[in-house]
């Protein structure tokens, strides 16, 4: 199989799942919404957030360095490595998630962290931050090895699936509040992470021995530039959560969070791509294989735009009617902010993997140059302008951040890698003119839709 048919396979594939997890996900907050008070919703997001924070940078970067130097490591016949860098991976996440929740309780406990929150409450939540970010971890290692399907399933659709049967049998029995919900999802989180465990130890390589001095520096060093790069951009998109909560207070954020679920799916297409566009963006760098790099980023692009981009057409035209659908008509006011936070992700979607293609090819510093950039202009400017002109303010000021940090990714591209950007380029536009004009996306569509193959 050819790199731009597993490219369009395991793309389709992943965004399946995905599309399949949003759906979900939007069930589980249709019941949430109509279970909890709209307070009690902001506070639900609050701690759901929280646990995104603990899935994105709870493996502290070492989920995005296991898929590049697991397929380096097998590159060069070090397939003994494999296990023993997963396993010392597993013991770092313990270490590090287990004192991050033990301070969180304390902190509550003693009365000097969060005071809205009650002791059952940050308890929960402590528990589950951990499974969440071993989730993330367990989710790259799968990946590593191209097991797309195995990687996705269990936190994409079997999580939020259990949290859903889990509330509709227990609103049966009993009045749901918001503790229960929570604590559901706590254990949905737990079980999930038992299976990957079981998939991990079947599908790595069962032969381990130490790892030399120069590998382990080399990985830890690119684990923590693109640790940063990632916490980098999810306090980017996340951070401003809690930023809004104590200008606007939690009914606000109840109405941002219905606001982010909707304008979510937008981003699918961006995360999908670079989580399959990865390994084979690190292969193509490690052997040399400037045309095929060029090409397969350049693909890699548009397929997270054009979908994007039919995505923010339909919520700016359906937008009203799908959040009264899911939310209720309380819920109304939420259509502008989602229609910002959507054009927010459609910028991202139009540089496709352009943080992938530096971290893929050592350029990890520039991703977080501009991170560091738009972290600086969006914590103040969102505090002042929630102040200010409310949430779409604040919204307003995350849209000028994620200008400020994939424009100038965009045109450092080429003189620091030597790549075209795909969509930004007179480049891209010719390759997809002439990909199409030659037949070979169509080709690669049909073959596609007529082969099956393990992912």
């Amino acid at each position: 199989m050819t790199q731009k048919k597993y490219l369009l396979r395991a793309f389709s594939t992943l965004m399946g799942l995905r599309i399949g997890s949003v759906l979900l996900q939007m069930l589980l907050f249709m019941l949430v919404v109509r279970m909890l008070e709209k307070e009690a919703v902001g506070f639900y997001a609050l701690i759901n957030t929280s646990w995104l924070f603990g899935r994105m940078l709870g493996p502290m970067g070492m989920d995005h360095a296991t898929m590049r130097y697991t397929p380096k490591f097998r590159a060069e016949g070090k397939d003994h490595l494999i296990r023993r860098n997963d396993l010392l991976n597993h013991a770092r996440i313990v270490i590090i998630t287990s004192l991050i929740s033990l301070l969180a309780v304390i902190g509550k406990y003693q009365g000097l962290l969060f005071h809205n929150f009650s002791e059952t409450l940050i308890s929960i939540a402590a528990l589950g931050f951990p499974a969440y970010a071993f989730i993330g971890l367990f989710a790259g290692q799968l990946r590593s090895h191209n097991l797309n399907l195995a990687s996705q399933i269990p936190d994409n659709i079997l999580l939020p699936l259990i949290v859903i049967l889990g509330l509709i049998l227990g609103r049966f029995y009993m009045a749901v509040h918001l503790e229960h919900i929570v604590l559901a999802q706590c254990a949905a989180a737990w079980l999930v992470v038992l299976i990957y465990a079981v998939l991990w130890r079947k599908h790595t390589p069962k032969d381990s021995m130490a790892i030399p001095k120069k590998e382990r520096r080399a990985f830890r060093s690119a684990s923590m530039a693109i640790f940063i790069t990632v916490a980098l951009a999810s306090m980017n998109m996340l951070l401003p959560v809690f930023l809004i909560a104590p200008v606007l207070g939690a009914a606000m954020v109840a109405m941002l969070e219905t606001a982010l679920r909707l304008a979510r799916p937008l981003s699918l297409t961006t995360w999908a791509m670079g989580m399959v566009i990865s390994p084979i963006l690190s292969q193509n760098f490690s052997e040399k294989r400037t045309e095929e790099l060029q090409q397969i980023f350049t693909l890699g692009c548009w397929l997270s735009f054009v979908p994007a981009l039919l995505g923010f057409v339909v919520l700016c035209l359906a937008g009203r009617p799908l959040i009264e659908f899911i939310a209720g008509g309380d819920y109304l006011q939420a259509y502008l902010p989602m229609i910002i936070i959507a054009g927010t992700y459609l910028i991202d979607a139009s540089t496709g993997p352009i943080a992938r293609a530096y971290i893929m090819t050592d350029h990890e510093k520039i991703p977080v140059i501009f991170s560091c950039l738009q972290l600086v202009w969006i914590v103040p400017a969102t505090y002042f302008f929630a102040n200010d002109y409310g949430i779409i303010g604040a919204l307003s000021a995350i849209f000028i951040g994620q200008c400020i940090r994939d424009i100038g990714m965009v045109l450092l591209l080429k003189p620091v890698v030597g790549l075209h950007a795909g969509v930004w380029s007179l480049h891209g536009w010719h390759y997809m003119r002439t990909g199409l004009a030659s037949g070979i996306y169509q080709k690669n569509i049909k073959d596609l839709l007529s082969k099956r193959g393990k992912l």
